[in-house]
């Protein structure tokens, strides 16, 4: 009985486009979700994401970028939990050893931004070519980019290669949105 009711459904399966689930996972997974409701969305969407990878490889799909968006997904460099008890201003500041900082002011250290705005490029330019399904990255990551770039000190060495990065940042932004 439940794989005749499931019946009608297979030719959807068949039919996903990993690009455009690559899409959607990424924006889930981008966003900090409340999980004060009880329920871990990240954690569901991870589960789901793995289920249509398995279920689009059973198919003979090649799922290997769907792969690589949920390892990213779980990847960290750091992560700091800061608890207190009763008034408290904290401010904190981690340094890379190159000398960039992120802060609550600055989200991303100069090397992350300056990773994150090299990973839009390559993501544009590989959604030019034909070269099979990508990730064209979003109006809202070409300007989170741009934000992280402008954030970078202009005394910080790496300020040319971030200011060249913006550049051609807003280059990307106005041919997309063109």
């Amino acid at each position: 009985m439940a794989a005749a009711s499931a019946r009608p459904w297979l030719p959807l399966l068949i039919d996903v486009k990993t690009d455009a689930v690559i899409w959607a996972a990424d924006n889930l997974f981008k966003r900090d979700w409340n999980t004060t409701d009880g329920i871990d969305y990240h954690k569901q969407a991870g589960q789901r994401l793995e289920k249509i990878s398995a279920n689009l490889a059973a198919s003979g799909r090649n799922t290997e970028n769907l792969k690589k968006t949920l390892a990213e997904q779980n990847q960290r460099d750091l992560v700091i939990e800061l608890k207190w008890q009763g008034e408290a201003d904290l401010d904190l500041v981690v340094a890379e050893p190159g000398g960039s900082v992120c802060s609550a002011t600055q989200k991303r250290t100069t090397a992350e931004a300056l990773a994150f705005a090299k990973d839009i490029e390559a993501r544009w330019e590989q959604s030019k070519s034909a070269e099979g399904p990508t990730r064209r990255p979003s109006p809202e990551e070409i300007k989170e980019a741009c934000r992280a770039l402008l954030t970078i000190d202009p005394t910080d060495k790496e300020y040319p290669r971030a200011w060249a990065a913006f550049v051609r940042l807003r280059k990307i932004d106005r041919d997309a949105a063109a």
